[in-house]
């Protein structure tokens, strides 16, 4: 198990979790760290990508191996990060100051770009603070936490198999001819599924994905809400306990269980199961 961070006063670094040995290090004159997100490679191998704000622009994809260098994805500034693994692509969701884009790492093509709107006027400068992405049904989920505290939910196809080198070249061929944009451009403008969640207390913060009884649901804070992500309602009351704001919500398993772990301006941290049946609509 690997442990990588980074921040504001240095670049990305890597640990041994087990040992806490230092894997590589960074300079302090390295590129500063706005986020850091884990990377499936489906065959167990340890791979991070980084985000430096307006620091820099653009993804980093590492591996965590001494003398290594990481490949860059370009992009314009990146604030937030994503990922998840479908149909054998590991894919980066980057929330920029202009949109939501989608990558497969591996292959380098930009699957989709994503704006956000209000009331039908194009908001696509508004900051993103957080980005998630989930598997719909057949499709992809992608989910975006704005500036005003709206959460926008597109899903996209799932992404083809990967193809060759080969095979993109003869596409891209095909498509240059037919006057089609390259493969790494959205053929058209992917709009939201629906209006942004109705019902918080308050100001969204923050958000993350998690799959309760085989279905996608989606945990927001300020107040913590849980939502289905097939129709965008809450699931449950609030999960009441914090006495100020939460500021970040993570999930995971406990003892097989989906949990939800969510930190607030109290100072406190509280741990919710979201498995029992009581918490959810029949």
């Amino acid at each position: 198990m690997v442990l990588a961070a980074g921040g504001d006063e240095q670049g990305v670094a890597f640990w041994d979790f087990t040992t806490g040995e230092l894997i590589s290090g960074t300079t302090f004159d390295g590129l500063y760290i706005a986020a850091v997100a884990a990377l499936d490679g489906g065959d167990g191998s340890a791979r991070f990508v980084t985000c430096s704000g307006v620091h820099w622009d653009g993804v980093m994809v590492w591996e965590p191996v001494v003398g290594s260098s990481p490949v860059e994805l370009p992009e314009s500034t990146v604030d937030t990060l994503g990922t998840g693994r479908f149909g054998g692509r590991s894919l980066v969701v980057a929330g920029t100051r202009e949109c939501v884009t989608v990558w497969d790492v591996d292959t380098g093509e930009r699957l989709a770009s994503l704006y956000t709107e209000d009331d039908g006027e194009d908001t696509g400068d508004e900051r993103i603070h957080a980005v998630a992405i989930a598997q719909q049904g057949m499709g992809l989920a992608i989910l975006a936490l704005t500036d005003s505290g709206s959460v926008r939910v597109w899903v996209l196809p799932s992404p083809r198999p990967v193809r060759t080198d080969r095979e993109l070249a003869i596409e891209r061929l095909k498509r240059a001819r037919a006057g089609l944009p390259d493969v790494d451009e959205p053929d058209e403008e992917i709009e939201p599924i629906r209006d942004p969640f109705i019902g918080h207390e308050g100001a969204i913060s923050t958000l993350a994905i998690a799959v309760v009884d085989d279905r996608p649901v989606a945990v927001t804070g300020g107040t913590v809400r849980v939502w289905d992500l097939a129709d965008g309602r809450a699931v449950c009351a609030p999960l009441t306990g914090h006495r100020d704001s939460v500021r970040k919500v993570v999930t995971s398993t406990l003892g097989g269980r989906p949990v939800a772990v969510s930190a607030g301006d109290d100072r406190t941290v509280r741990v919710w199961d979201l498995a029992p049946q009581s918490h959810y609509r029949g």
